[in-house]
């Protein structure tokens, strides 16, 4: 198959596509829109990087077993409080368990400053996004990530690029929506939009760890994120979006080359 086009159906059509029939069958019965979410991003997950090892030997799988981990529980924590405490717990384990081989070989104070960075967007996060305080939660996570696609994808770490726009994709018919809805309404409730917070937390600290994406523009997309997602303003994600394109334009104008991942 002609590279182009493989990246082209895996990254973007297949999961935008299977984003509208999630969309379809979920406006009734909202609770398995989360599974819905998380089943069409492993689609592609599986195509792009292969059947995740039971053990984890590469550091994005995690996100595979802690959304999967969320997905699950999100059918039995019903409270707000609750799922938001589970969300923030498991990004907290994630970014340790993502960084451990680092942690473990060559801890540095930069390293664990980092760490809590990142640790710290998940914890406004999950205690600040309210479950009816934002109109445009998909499309805020589809900017972010796809923000990070670009910016993966320029600095040199196709896989987390392809992962991230495939996130953004499998969210496309529900940011699409509201953009129809002028960002008045939303279809996507809150356990699925932790979901989506989460696994872009994952990626991003994968991104900077693994790839060595500059700190600022994963700060800046880490920023982008949460200013979507907590921002009690009709036209928050116009903020996350400023966020990425000052994230891609530092990229380019202070890096000329990247380790891949």
């Amino acid at each position: 198959m002609n590279m182009q086009l493989e990246l082209a159906l895996s990254t973007l059509l297949i999961p935008l596509a299977l984003s509208f029939l999630v969309q379809r069958l979920t406006l009734k019965n909202q609770s398995f829109m989360i599974l819905g979410v998380l089943m069409t991003w492993l689609v592609s997950y599986l195509w792009i990087a292969g059947t995740p090892s039971f053990l984890p030997k590469e550091a994005v799988e995690w996100s595979v077993y802690l959304g999967g981990v969320l997905t699950i529980t999100s059918f039995i924590v019903k409270s707000i409080k609750s799922q938001a405490l589970l969300f923030s717990t498991l990004s907290i384990l994630g970014v340790i368990l993502i960084a451990w081989p680092v942690i473990s070989h060559a801890p540095t104070i930069q390293l664990f400053a980092e760490l809590t960075f990142f640790a710290l967007f998940a914890i406004i996060i999950a205690f600040r996004m309210k479950d009816s305080s934002k109109a445009s939660p998909a499309l805020s996570i589809a900017v972010s990530n796809g923000g990070l696609a670009i910016v993966a994808g320029l600095g040199g770490s196709l896989l987390i690029g392809q992962l991230a726009g495939a996130l953004a994709s499998a969210l496309g018919a529900f940011a699409i929506y509201e953009l129809f809805k002028k960002l008045e309404q939303t279809q996507m409730n809150y356990s699925t939009r932790l979901l989506g917070a989460l696994l872009s937390l994952l990626m991003l600290v994968v991104a900077r760890i693994y790839a060595e994406l500059p700190l600022v523009s994963m700060a800046l997309l880490a920023l982008s994120l949460t200013l979507g997602l907590i921002t009690k303003w009709r036209y928050a994600s116009g903020l996350g979006l400023a966020a990425v394109i000052i994230s891609i334009t530092y990229l380019l104008l202070t890096t000329d080359e990247s380790s891949y991942y």
